[in-house]
């Protein structure tokens, strides 16, 4: 079966750029920068008619004629909201909207508004460790989200060992993260998978990643151990033994990570200089939120629609369940 590209990549924050700009250019459309939302006003018979927000430190009712919607994203930034939901990625690394903390999931569920896929809370292994070894979360990290496992690199944990099939997707390897030492682990690969590096493709920019500090490079393995704290002799036997096994066939034996994924550069670690990124689980979204019905309407927890309050976006649960695919949160935002 001939393998399709199904996505068209873009720099981070490209897309949602070139979508803002042409909203705000229509002539029925007020934006208000700086302007956080508060609580929803209804009427006497509960139709949502506005909402409070506090607009560059001042408070304000919008009203509106005909509807709200709430499209306030996630609540990834909120470790409250977190704590309740998905206690697992409460102090996991966060990736996104610095502003995505819950407001509007608050804001609904006031009303009596049902929610959808909160079980399905799911953090992404890739995201680097900026200031390693310290581990500690720190609110003010930016972390990059580096998935060069998908291009032939290897995982190792902290004891220098692989424990997963790298061939997985991020969200099953980020569930298997949880069970290693510190919940760390380090993308390790060699000048064949730096070479592919593509600094307008976020995941493989590994050479920005590099300038700033958060790859550690080495001419040989026990110095790359050495550089990220890992046993050397045990990280060298893993790296022997996986360059061994992926010299046989077409899936190495241990894990089962197939040996014809990797895009042209071998599957052997060996041509030096090489790397190793410390690398977390990340929060980036939360794919769940308030429930809605076909036509956008936010559904109280009996089952009735709130009068004239809809919800789009990464707010609302019911779209991606356990199913989520890379880049579709942005599709879905888009589209809705």
């Amino acid at each position: 079966l001939d393998k399709v590209d199904r996505m068209h990549s873009t720099g981070q924050g490209a897309a949602v750029t070139v979508l803002h700009q042409n909203y705000v250019k229509r002539d029925r459309a007020l934006y208000l920068a700086r302007a956080a939302a508060n609580r929803l006003v209804t009427n006497g018979a509960g139709c949502v008619v506005g909402a409070t927000i506090d607009h560059d430190g001042a408070d304000r009712t919008v009203h509106a004629s005909r509807g709200v919607v709430l499209t306030t994203g996630g609540f990834n930034r909120s470790r409250e909201l977190l704590e309740i939901y998905a206690p697992d990625w409460a102090g996991a690394m966060k990736l996104g909207g610095r502003h995505n903390t819950g407001d509007g999931l608050r804001m609904a569920s006031a009303l009596g508004a049902a929610h959808a896929d909160m079980g399905y809370v799911e953090a992404s292994f890739g995201g680097t460790l900026n200031r390693y070894p310290e581990i500690d979360e720190n609110p003010d990290d930016e972390p990059m989200l580096l998935l060069p496992f998908s291009n032939g690199a290897i995982i190792v944990n902290k004891t220098g060992r692989r424990f997963i099939n790298e061939g997985l997707n991020y969200k099953q390897i980020s569930q298997e993260l949880l069970k290693q030492p510190d919940g760390i682990a380090f993308q390790l690969f060699d000048a064949k998978l730096m070479a592919q590096a593509r600094r307008d493709l976020t995941v493989m920019n590994l050479e920005g990643a590099l300038e700033q500090g958060y790859v550690r490079k080495a001419d040989t393995i026990a110095a790359l151990a050495a550089a990220i704290g890992v046993d050397v002799a045990a990280l060298e036997d893993t790296v022997r033994r996986y360059n061994a096994a992926a010299t046989i066939g077409d899936m190495e034996p241990e894990f089962g990570r197939l040996i014809s994924d990797f895009g042209g550069i071998g599957p052997c670690i060996e041509t030096g200089p090489f790397y190793a990124i410390p690398t977390g689980n990340v929060l980036t979204t939360t794919y769940c939120g308030l429930k809605v019905d076909p036509e956008m309407n936010v559904r109280t927890v009996y089952g009735e629609p709130i009068a004239a309050l809809y919800a789009a976006g990464e707010v609302i649960g019911g779209f991606h369940g356990a199913g989520y695919y890379s880049a579709s949160a942005m599709a879905k935002a888009a589209v809705f």
